[in-house]
This record gives C-alpha cells, structure tokens and sequence, in this order.
C-alpha cells in the first residue's frame, strides 16, 4: 500500500520507462540540472498521465493492461508514494477507458486538488476530484460549473482548439496561476529533421482554447514532448523523451518565452511524465555544507577531512554535523551545529576548525559560538575559520547561522 508520501521540495519528480517494464523515478535538480535515480519499480503494462497531488503528497497514475498504451486499455488509476509503492483505486464512473490509438496523457492535479485528464487528439477532457475528505472524492466534476459532480454528459468539450502542425501531436499540459491550462505540442519534419513545439492555452471554466503567445521553439532532430511540470512561480519544465534536453519556460506580460539550459544526464531512459509538488515554495532550496578539520601531526603534516552530517575520524578526532532544516526558504536562515570529540589521549593545542559555505549561503555576523559562548571567527570569502585547543577525551560544539542569498 502506498502510505510514505513524498517529502516537500522543488525537484522534479521524473519519471522514465524501460524494458522489464520498470518504473524509474529520478530526482531533477532543476537548477544544476542533475538527475539522481531514487527508485524503480517492475511494472506489468504501463503508466501514463502521472500527476502530483498537493494535497496529500502523493502521485497518481493511470495504468493501461499492454505496452505500448495504445494497443491496450485503461484499467486502473494507482497512487505512488515515495516508495513507489501502489495503492489501487480502480476508475472513476464517466471516466472513458480509451480505444485503440488513444491513451491518457495530457494530465495535471492543479494546488486545490483537481486532476485534468485527456487523451491524445481528444475533443475534450475530464476533470477527477482528488481532495482528500471531498464528497466527491475521486468523482468526475464540471469545471464549467464550479466543480459540481457530473452523473452524465461526462467531460468538458474543447472549444476553438487552433490548429497544430501536420503530423504533430498535443500531449502533457500543466495549470498555470492565471488559471489556464497550457498544454505542449510538437510536430517532426522529415524533410528538415527539424522538430517544432509550441503552447495551446485553454480556458478549463470553458473549453475555449487558443495559440498562447510566445514561440514556437525548434529541436534540430527527432523528439517528442513527454515530460513538463510547472512550479508556484509559474516556470515550466520540460524534458524531452529523446534528445533529454531540459528547457525552461518564464510568462512575461502574457508571452512565453524558453530556454534550453542543456541535457539532463538519465542513460537511456525514456522520459514520458514529470511532477513537481505546486504548492513547494521556488525560493526553497537544499544547500549543502561542509566543515573542515584540520590536524597537524608531529611530522608536521596536515590532514583535511569534510564532513555533512556524517561522522568521520581524523586522529581519532569524531565530527558530526547537523543542521536545523533540510530546505529554507530564500533570505531564511539554517543554524548548523558541528560537534568536536577527542577520542585520543592527547590534548590538540591550536588546532584549526574551518568551515566553507556553499555559494549561496552567507554567514550571518554575530552567530559563531563554542560551547554556547559568542565568539568571533576570522572569515574569508565564504570560508569561516577558527582556531581552538581540544583536550584529549573531551568535546567541544561549534555553532553558527547562515542565511540562503535571496
């Protein structure tokens, strides 16, 4: 049963397919752009139309009895925890299982809990109530009238949908701040091997969709658009299914303008869904940090050790280190606390303590204490140092606050 959800953070939760079948969850950093594998999962059939339900942090999934989709049918909706454990939740009544050709793929569960849904070429879409505790919980609902339970006339039909690009396709789409939702298309040239996407914006209160403003952007190669989140501050993220390149998105006064900041580092895994928590603050951030302990022996040479919230031994020299928040938002502050133990039978006299923050940490003044009394470091750049003697069986702890750049 999926019961351990997943912890708050801006990553992108990405997810990608391989032979088995097997289930791939990787976790993107989308500033540095580094792809880390946290989990995979064999999988019988296959998964689309993933989405990241705020409201309990979990992920939901459509799952189809054959792969590729398209050659089978919807069968069950499931939830991933963190985990990827699965908890089945069967089908909502109203809620087409698709034919042949067609499958569940543009899909978003925006911050109050609704999860848009349409198929490939559709002519409309489906909205489920994912609130937790809802009266209609897991129910299909009418955007067009307040997110009232529909009991016939399921889904909302598309309005005005613009033209795309022969050959081309809609797939995956996101809900913005304005209310819209956004949703990619792309179409290969053949001829000039050229791939060409762009943005449709619909209006979910009534199907009307239009040409957003802002690109298209081209690919020099066959691709295809499987992967796109947004985060609270309305930036896109895509990561394409075969070149793995990762773009970013920015709305300014109404036009979306993109850019490619390189190509995300998975194998040969194929992409084909992203989540990203909506309601995680963007100026939130992980930051790293390491201390340093430098011990001089009696040949006069000098050993280095880090540490993050790790212990190591350095001439028996114990180091642990822990810090207040995992995450902080922009302009917060963390307070790290580094804790000295002298296991050996010899007093360490003027030994150096030094600690290098990361770059978009910077020490707040006044914070640095040994043993809970202030004292002041010499500091360099975003490096802080301090020189201390350390009695053999004893233990010192060294604190200090750094505040995250805004």
């Amino acid at each position: 049963m999926a019961d351990t959800p997943f912890p708050q953070s801006n990553d992108m939760l990405l997810f990608t397919f391989s032979a088995g079948p097997t289930i791939n969850l990787f976790n993107l950093d989308v500033t540095t752009v580094n792809a880390t594998l946290q989990n995979n999962l064999p999988f019988t059939g296959q998964t689309v139309a993933l989405a990241f339900n705020a409201q309990d942090d979990f992920v939901y999934t459509c799952v189809y009895n054959s792969e590729p989709p398209d050659t089978g049918k919807l069968v069950d909706i499931v939830r991933l925890d963190s985990d990827l454990n699965t908890t089945s939740l069967g089908l909502p009544d109203g809620l087409p299982v698709t034919t042949a050709g067609t499958y569940y793929y543009a899909s978003y569960i925006d911050k109050d809990g609704f999860w848009f849904l349409s198929t490939n070429g559709a002519t409309s879409f489906y909205v489920i109530d994912m609130r937790p505790g809802s009266p209609t919980f897991f129910k299909l609902v009418d955007p067009t009238n307040g997110f009232q339970e529909q009991t016939g006339n399921y889904g909302t039909p598309f309005v005005s949908m613009p033209p795309i690009p022969v050959g081309g396709s809609r797939t995956t789409w996101v809900r913005a701040s304005d209310g819209l939702l956004y949703q990619v298309y792309s179409s290969y040239n053949t001829s000039t091997q050229i791939t060409t996407f762009g943005f449709i914006s619909i209006d979910p209160t009534t199907g009307i969709a239009g040409q957003a403003s802002g690109g298209p952007w081209t690919i020099p190669s066959l691709d295809a658009i499987f992967a796109m989140t947004i985060d609270s501050n309305d930036t896109i993220y895509i990561v394409t299914g075969y070149g793995k390149l990762f773009f970013t998105f920015e709305f300014s006064n109404g036009i979306i303008t993109g850019q490619n900041l390189g190509t995300v580092d998975i194998g040969t895994y194929i992409p084909y869904g992203a989540a990203m928590n909506p309601l995680a603050d963007p100026g939130s951030s992980t930051v790293p940090n390491f201390a340093q302990w430098d011990v001089t022996d009696c040949d006069g040479i000098t050993t280095t050790m880090s540490s993050n919230t790790t212990t190591v031994e350095v001439v028996d020299v114990e180091i642990t280190k822990t810090a207040s928040c995992s995450w902080v938002l922009k302009g917060g502050v963390i307070s790290y606390c580094v804790t000295l133990s002298n296991q050996s039978d010899i007093d360490l006299v003027d030994t150096l303590f030094r600690d290098t923050l990361n770059s978009r940490l910077v020490y707040v003044t006044g914070s640095f204490t040994v043993d809970g009394v202030e004292t002041t470091p010499l500091t360099s750049g975003q490096t802080i140092s301090y020189e201390l003697d350390l009695n053999a069986k004893t233990i010192k702890t060294i604190c200090f606050k750094a505040r995250l750049r805004v």
